[in-house]
């Protein structure tokens, strides 16, 4: 097969996902980048078929179809968020700043690329704790609307405790502002004017695009799927409780 009589560099140039794919098989491609995929494959023991079949997986689109989404109830539509929110955090973006962080940066005069390798881990920090508050809150307040039994008094003492936190409104309307990925996405354009043949900067450039697309994705299903059947739900909640209120 062709493919396999082609250098590593050559395969990363032609699909930056191949990179992914051989970062998932512990094979860091800028290690290999004058062997062939077949050398690599020899020289690491793995099993040829093996190394096809996930470079072939890496390029397949995987993603539930969004649209189905709006079928989902709403603790399916968070075991969605959930998933993409550790597939964020525990692997597409330790990849990309493994990738930033093997530039030999002393070596490129672009100051952008410099400020990348700085800025990013700060990026990552600051990423995973608002995931994770997010979903130790806000998603801990929407479970419980879910669960919501008015005959319970634990369940009716969460909503109340959390209509109290959490105006999902407002949340709705600010989360819907929100943009993570503002200052990078400035960099990575600065970068992008800037040619660079650099096989490692570009698949850096081609990652955190592709990462930024994911993002705006995964607000889509929060702020126009996810939002809007949580405050019809809390608004239905609120109302009974109301009602309940005014019998006693």
């Amino acid at each position: 097969m062709l493919m396999l009589n082609k250098n590593i560099v050559q395969l990363v140039d032609e699909n930056y996902i191949y990179a992914r794919a051989l970062h998932y098989l512990g094979i860091r491609f800028m290690d290999f980048a004058d062997k062939t995929l077949i050398e690599v494959c020899r020289q690491r023991h793995i099993n040829i078929n093996t190394v096809l079949k996930t470079l072939d997986s890496f390029t397949k689109n995987e993603e539930t179809d969004q649209a189905d989404l709006n079928a989902f109830p709403i603790g399916l539509i968070i075991g969605y968020l959930k998933h993409s929110h550790h597939t964020f955090i525990k692997d597409r973006l330790p990849y990309i700043h493994s990738l930033i962080d093997s530039l030999q940066i002393e070596a490129h005069q672009n100051n952008d690329l410099k400020d990348l390798h700085l800025i990013f881990p700060v990026f990552l920090e600051d990423f995973i704790k608002h995931i994770y508050e997010e979903e130790d809150t806000l998603f801990g307040y929407i479970l419980s609307l879910e669960k919501f039994d008015i005959h319970d008094q634990k369940s009716v003492s969460e909503v109340i405790i959390g209509s109290n936190k959490h105006t999902l409104k407002e949340i709705s309307r600010e989360h819907s502002e929100e943009d993570e990925m503002e200052g990078l996405r400035e960099m990575i354009s600065c970068i992008m004017d800037q040619e660079n043949n650099d096989v490692v900067v570009k698949t850096i450039v081609k990652e955190l695009l592709a990462f930024d697309e994911e993002l705006t994705n995964h607000a889509h299903v929060e702020n126009d799927i996810l939002f809007p059947k949580v405050i019809a739900l809390e608004e239905k909640i609120l109302s009974q409780l109301e009602e309940l209120s005014a019998l006693n």
